[in-house]
């Protein structure tokens, strides 16, 4: 039997692998199909699926990132 996913689930996965994502790649400097790799996608497609997430999720890595940052500005 299939279990049936709502759409609030649905929504909560995407944007636990989204949040994923983004840590991944502040942490691997910029390596969007590693990150794409730590948030379960496929190997064989980590490099679209990378440049895609972090195309969509441009904003967000910006301000991950300046957050990262704040503590080693003089």
């Amino acid at each position: 039997m299939t279990k049936l996913v709502t759409i609030q689930e649905k929504n909560e996965q995407a944007e636990n692998r989204d949040g994923l994502f983004i840590e991944e790649y502040v942490q691997s400097g910029g390596n969007a199909t590693q990150a794409a790799i730590v948030s379960r996608a496929n190997e064989s497609s980590a490099s679209t699926v990378g440049y895609r997430l972090k195309r969509r999720l441009q904003n967000r890595i910006n301000e991950e990132q300046k957050a990262a940052l704040k503590g080693y500005s003089s």
